[in-house]
C-alpha cells in the first residue's frame, strides 16, 4: 500500500508538469509575453483644457485654482499682463522663461543640493594672549 501511494507521488508530477507547460505556449520570437500597463501622462496643455470649464481659451486664477493646481501657484508669474486670466501662449512663454533662467544661472529646483545640508559651527573663542597665566595655573594664581 505504501507502495502504491509513493508511486503516484512520484508519478503525478511528471504527469501534471507537461500539462501545464501546454496551458502557457511561449511568445513568439521579438514580442513580450504581455505587454506592461500603459500609465497616459497627461500633458500641461490637457491639463490646461481640462481646468479651463468655459472652453474659451483663458484659464482664470478661479478655473486654475479648482483644476490645475501647481499652475495657480504660479499664476501671477504667468500672468505678466494682469489680465486676469492666462492662455496656452502665456504659459508656454512662462516654460521658456524659466528655462531660459535655470541654463543662465544653473539652477535647477529639481536637482539636490549638498549645500543645502551644511552645516556651520559656531566660531572657537581664541585664548587671550594678554596675560601671562601658565596653563595649568590653579584658579586665582594670576601672575602678571
Amino acid at each position: 500500500m505504501k507502495r502504491t501511494l509513493l508511486a503516484a507521488f512520484l508519478v503525478l508530477p511528471c504527469l501534471v508538469l507537461p500539462a501545464l507547460a501546454e496551458e502557457a505556449p511561449a511568445p513568439p520570437a521579438g514580442r513580450a509575453a504581455s505587454p506592461k500597463p500603459h500609465h497616459d501622462r497627461v500633458t500641461w496643455t490637457q491639463k490646461f483644457a481640462q481646468a479651463n470649464s468655459t472652453h474659451d481659451g483663458r484659464l482664470t486664477a478661479d478655473q486654475a485654482k479648482a483644476g490645475y493646481s501647481s499652475l495657480f501657484r504660479h499664476f501671477a508669474e504667468i500672468d505678466t499682463g494682469h489680465k486676469g486670466f492666462v492662455t496656452v501662449e502665456d504659459v508656454k512663454a512662462w516654460h521658456k522663461q524659466r528655462r531660459t533662467n535655470r541654463h543662465v544661472t544653473g539652477h535647477n529646483p529639481l536637482r539636490h543640493h549638498a549645500s543645502h545640508h551644511t552645516i556651520i559651527a559656531p566660531p572657537v573663542a581664541k585664548a587671550s594672549t594678554s596675560q601671562n597665566v601658565p596653563a595649568h595655573a590653579p584658579p586665582g594664581d594670576a601672575r602678571s
